[in-house]
Formats: structure tokens, C-alpha cells, sequence
């Protein structure tokens, strides 16, 4: 069973992590309702469910860094990209899985440590700020 939009934004919200409506298909704020995108995210459920409720089909896009998450993007359908020879040997932790429009494996994983942000190495890439 897949959630709506709606509710894995509020499934979000509940773990303590900020969104924000992004617009459908694309990687922009929804700017009707996130005019300063990841500065607009929350987790109030009654702004959430009146995003969602406006907007059904709106994307949702998280504050990482005001989230304490960390967002490791693997484009696994590049050809120097790396991680699916890495993960042949190792375990990947249980953690949040999205599917990316490119092809590509955004996981997201609370973080308890500091990283720098937006690093790239063979088609993989840290982000911990929004």
C-alpha cells in the first residue's frame, strides 16, 4: 500500500522533520504556498494538511539541515557511479528511500554527526542542507 502525497508529509511532520510543497514533476517550491521554499517548512499537521489539501499532488521537499537529516543521492545509472559495486560487499542501513525522476536513489537518514554538505564522489552525493 503507497501513501498519498498528503499523507507521507504528515508521516514526515510526525518524525519531527520539516516540509515544504514542492511543484509537481519538477524540483522547485510550490510558490503559491512555499514562496522562500525550504524556509517555509514545517511541521504543524494543520499546515501541512492544508498544503496537501490545496495541492494533492504537490511533491514534498524536506529542510535536511533544520531536519537533522542527511540525504545521500546515488545516480546508480551513471557509468562511473560507484555504489551498486560498494553495495555488493556491503549492507545498506534501513532508512528512508525515494525514487528520483533521473534514474537516480535519494536516501535519507537522520543524522547524529556533522558532514559537509554537497560533496560528490563517482555518481554519489551528500547534501545535509536543503
Amino acid at each position: 500500500m503507497s501513501l498519498s502525497n498528503k499523507q507521507a508529509a504528515l508521516s514526515y511532520a510526525n518524525r519531527g522533520w520539516k516540509v515544504f510543497p514542492i511543484t509537481p514533476n519538477l524540483k522547485t517550491p510550490l510558490a503559491a504556498l512555499a514562496p522562500q521554499g525550504h524556509k517555509n517548512a514545517t511541521f504543524d499537521l494543520a499546515i501541512i494538511e492544508q498544503w496537501w489539501t490545496e495541492h494533492p499532488k504537490a511533491n514534498i521537499g524536506l529542510n535536511l539541515e533544520a531536519s537533522g537529516l542527511v540525504c545521500v543521492d546515488v545516480d546508480s545509472y551513471k557509468e562511473n557511479c560507484i555504489f551498486d559495486t560498494y553495495m555488493q560487499t556491503h549492507d545498506l542501513p534501513e532508512t528512508l528511500q525515494q525514487r528520483g525522476q533521473a534514474g537516480n536513489r535519494p536516501l535519507v537518514e537522520q543524522s547524529g554527526r556533522e558532514f559537509q554538505a554537497d560533496v560528490a564522489i563517482a555518481g554519489i552525493r551528500l547534501y545535509r542542507s536543503a
